[in-house]
């Protein structure tokens, strides 16, 4: 035993040795991993998030290739948020084609659920529960990089907070999809909990 840290919340924070006197801690920062793993060309990807800036299009995450203009799966919030609305975005792109599936309505501030996954051909999207038509796409390469905020300056890296990633290295079925992403689960642990069966990444 090395230390102890008390928080008030449901998620803590990083730990901070204090040495007997109190300490005062800045915000996480978590920019790019090189993660080694390898996706082939199937992936699912998990994220709970909400958005509380309400004029600015916001990044939340982002695996890539390459510079930030290449190869991604994107997560954002376009700029189009309306009073106490926003939108959420995924966006596939491979060699400069893009793809996407978005959701608008959702409210700014409540956390929402999104899963995106990618087979190599077809590219679907499940946010709050509601599955999002897919389409035809291009295999993109091997993402080799997981970045928490995008890499460039055209988006708002602030008003935002991010509870949950989860990258699965195989499909996520319909029904288990459904269940991660329903909003009446509380966190991603419960709504596993309650699956008879889930693709572990």
């Amino acid at each position: 035993l090395f230390g102890v840290q008390v928080e008030e919340g449901k998620n803590a924070t990083s730990y901070i040795p204090c040495y007997g006197t109190s300490a005062t801690r800045s915000a996480d920062v978590i920019a790019e991993v090189e993660h080694g793993i390898d996706f082939d060309t199937t992936i699912s990807v998990f994220l709970e998030a909400s958005k509380f800036n309400a004029d600015s299009q916001t990044s939340f995450l982002q695996l890539r290739t390459g510079t930030d203009s290449e190869n991604r799966l994107l997560f954002f919030s376009n700029t189009s948020a309306v009073g106490s609305t926003h939108d959420i975005q995924v966006q596939h792109r491979k060699s400069g084609n893009n793809w996407s599936r978005s959701k608008s309505g959702l409210t700014r501030g409540d956390f929402f659920k999104i899963l995106a996954r990618v087979d190599g051909t077809t590219f679907t999207a499940f946010i709050n529960g509601e599955k999002i038509t897919g389409g035809a796409v291009v295999a993109a390469d091997l993402y080799d990089k997981i970045s928490i905020i995008r890499n460039g300056n055209v988006t708002n890296q602030s008003g935002h907070k991010i509870k949950s990633v989860i990258v699965f290295d195989d499909l996520v079925s319909d029904a288990d999809a459904f269940v991660l992403t329903d909003t009446s689960y509380e966190s991603y642990s419960e709504a596993a909990d309650s699956l008879n069966y889930i693709q572990h990444g």
